[in-house]
């Protein structure tokens, strides 16, 4: 650590005390050593604070408490940056860590090249009790096979319209690395957005300059209770897709090919997002509604949009349905076992 910092660390945490000490260990154990911490508390009702401040008695490490719960990452994400002093800015979410090698490869990416704005690695995914799970590479490997088993960079924007347009190929703030400077420039995390508002940022900063990835696993995304998809958000989180999508669309064209590449994938998430409503026809209802969400958007001819939906959703709605029943059919098998226990 050095008293004018490169890289800002920027650790948001709310009721994570468990996963803490891993967390802190794993950036203290960075190679690259220019950096600054910055712990944000989000008034967490459990030993958070306890946890950081043993840390910074140890170590040198900024605190920031709220007394009142924001209920919003984003929140404390703009709060970080806004603390921060470094060039480069890593959002440490507080239940994942990292290998001690993440700070020294995405920050020697940005600095290979200065037009680079976003770099990000990939991550294992571990559940709360750190058994491997996944690896995020294989969520998008349905765009391209094969693109991220290698290194490579690209134009931003570029990337955008074809990849993260479709789905937030950069899933993790914790594999990722960005310039201070873009992410002032592309505006704050848009707070309203509270199951999107990363992929939001991430497109808003691509905007500003070129991304560079690494296959290399140096991330532990950890997926639990916390943070699992709730069925109950899957119309919020179409309705952050489309303004994502939309914003991308208006500042970067979206040609013909990828606007039909989008509107499958829309429908597909349609019909097999898992829904609180487990009737087996619900998914498929809500994708032939689908014309009528994008409409009036203005990403898709009316007329082509109705013929896409209608054909699409003949196609897969049967094998959407048969899931939908055999899920809720557990759902209710698991209901029963627990009323008779």
């Amino acid at each position: 650590m050095t008293e004018t910092p490169r890289i800002s660390v920027v650790v948001p945490n709310y009721n994570h005390a468990r996963f803490l000490d891993r967390r802190l260990a794993s950036i203290f154990a960075q190679t690259r050593r220019d950096f600054e911490v910055v712990f944000l508390d989000d008034a967490s009702p459990d030993d958070s604070v306890a946890v950081a401040r043993a840390w910074a008695g140890r170590h040198p490490m900024r605190l920031d408490l709220r007394e009142k719960n924001t209920g919003n990452p984003f929140a404390q994400w703009n709060r970080g940056v806004s603390l921060a002093r470094g060039e480069f800015v890593w959002i440490a979410e507080s239940d994942d860590d990292a290998a001690p090698e993440l700070l020294e490869t995405l920050v020697g990416l940005l600095e290979r090249d200065p037009q680079v704005v976003v770099a990000h690695c990939q991550s294992r995914i571990v559940d709360a009790h750190d058994t491997l799970v996944d690896v995020t590479a294989r969520w998008y490997a349905d765009l391209d096979a094969t693109r991220w088993t290698t290194e490579f960079t690209n134009d931003g924007r570029d990337e955008c319209r074809r990849f993260l347009c479709l789905s937030n190929t950069i899933p993790n703030a914790s594999a990722t690395v960005f310039r201070r400077s873009a992410y002032l420039a592309a505006a704050p995390a848009n707070e309203a957005m509270r199951y999107s508002g990363d992929w939001l940022t991430w497109a808003a900063l691509l905007g500003q300059g070129r991304f560079a990835y690494t296959p290399r696993a140096l991330n532990r995304f950890r997926k639990h209770g916390a943070n699992l998809t709730d069925p109950s958000k899957v119309d919020r989180f179409l309705a952050d897709w489309l303004a994502i999508a939309r914003m991308i669309d208006e500042r970067d064209k979206l040609d013909a090919g990828q606007r039909a590449t989008l509107l499958r994938r829309l429908v597909r998430y349609q019909l097999d997002a898992p829904r609180a409503d487990l009737r087996p026809w619900s998914n498929f209802v809500a994708a032939t509604r689908i014309a009528r969400r994008l409409g009036p958007s203005g990403l898709f001819p009316v007329g082509s949009l109705r013929r896409i939906t209608f054909w699409e959703s003949l196609l897969l709605a049967w094998p959407a349905a048969l899931c939908t029943a055999r899920h809720a059919l557990v759902r209710r098998r698991a209901a029963t076992s627990a009323r008779t226990a």
